[in-house]
């Protein structure tokens, strides 16, 4: 079987127990619905992608390897994070891509901490924030600079 993204060979590799297929090009991995059902039975963390209903869907170019149809680009909410998932619509088998298991991996080990992640607005928020404060200064210093060199002119 081949990578949906980059059309090399997947190699079975362990997930929790189970054996998946990881493509060692792009570090994606292709887990069919018994692996998925498996995989989140062994990871309390990682969500049943086989009872996910997409609300968001996204654009892919990925086709499935076993059955050679397109498969459907969603967002997969997981109530901690979004993942970004593709699934065959046809044998029901999912792609992640390598960032997606490390994006659960990352929630999973602050829920375990006790921390909850702030949702995506709050902290897009306290980004701008931050930014803003640059942002006026460099205004300030630019307009100071500008009036120092217009009174030495």
């Amino acid at each position: 079987m081949n990578c949906p993204k980059c059309d090399q060979p997947l190699e079975k590799k362990d997930l929790r127990g189970e054996r998946v297929g990881h493509c060692a090009s792009c570090n994606g991995w292709w887990l069919e619905t018994a692996d998925i059902a498996c995989v989140s039975k062994a990871w309390k963390e990682f969500p049943d992608l086989r009872k996910s209903n997409p609300r968001k869907r996204r654009e892919t170019l990925a086709v499935c390897s076993l059955c050679r149809v397109e498969l459907d680009g969603f967002y997969h909410d997981t109530g901690a994070t979004t993942l970004l998932v593709e699934r065959c619509p046809k044998c029901g088998g999912v792609w992640l891509d390598d960032g997606e298991l490390k994006r659960v991996t990352i929630y999973a080990k602050d829920a375990r901490r006790g921390g909850e992640q702030p949702p995506v607005e709050k902290q897009m928020k306290d980004h701008l924030k931050k930014m803003g404060v640059w942002v006026i200064a460099a205004v300030v210093g630019i307009v100071l600079l500008v009036a120092v060199l217009v009174y030495l002119l």
